[in-house]
């Protein structure tokens, strides 16, 4: 098989959130020119870094006394996560990082505040969805949806001379319903 170089893909993903079954666009209105796609998501500005999307699966091997191979194999778990650094440090992304949180907007030049929110370790936690919109193969655009996420990492806000500000964040995808699949990826038609 020859190498076809337009199928080599670089480039910068935007990243868009929103709340956990919001409007996904339509896949027959995928020209990704609209940012956020869909009014029910908003964009969280820069990245640094880029936008990494990792699958993981774990499978279970079968065997069996009279076979040194190993005969078959049956996949025991999936995971999805779209790991970035956001580099606009607000408030609404270190609620977005943390996955929890309050913003109260100041008023008459009081300050703009953040609280933890106070839940205990039984409470469902505010799932969220991601659209990831960056470059495919073909000249062609990839659309990444993952449904329900839940940012994981741990958020260090470092503060020096010589180092930008982020917060870094890993949307770790999670079971929707046997009906709905937990994330899509779409290829984009190029433009007429």
């Amino acid at each position: 098989m020859g190498v076809t170089t337009t199928n080599l893909a670089m480039g910068p993903a935007t990243v868009n959130v929103g709340a956990f079954g919001a409007t996904e666009p339509a896949d027959t209105a995928i020209a990704m020119a609209a940012d956020p796609p869909t009014p029910d998501y908003t964009n969280v500005g820069g990245t640094m870094g880029g936008v990494t999307i990792t699958i993981t699966q774990q499978w279970k091997e079968f065997e069996v006394d009279q076979i040194v191979e190993v005969p078959e194999r049956r996949v025991t778990r999936r995971e999805i996560a779209a790991k970035t650094q956001l580099a606009e440090v607000t408030l609404d992304n270190l609620i977005l990082a943390l996955a929890s949180g309050t913003k109260t907007t100041g008023t008459s030049g009081a300050p703009d505040t953040f609280e933890p929110s106070n839940t205990d370790s039984g409470a469902s936690p505010n799932y969220k969805s991601v659209i990831l919109d960056g470059a495919g193969a073909g000249g062609r655009k990839r659309r990444v949806i993952i449904r329900k996420v839940l940012s994981t990492e741990n958020v260090d806000i470092a503060s020096s001379k010589d180092s930008q500000q982020s917060y870094p964040v890993t949307f770790t995808g999670h079971y929707v319903s046997p009906s709905i699949k937990s994330y899509k990826i779409l290829q984009i038609p190029p433009a007429a």
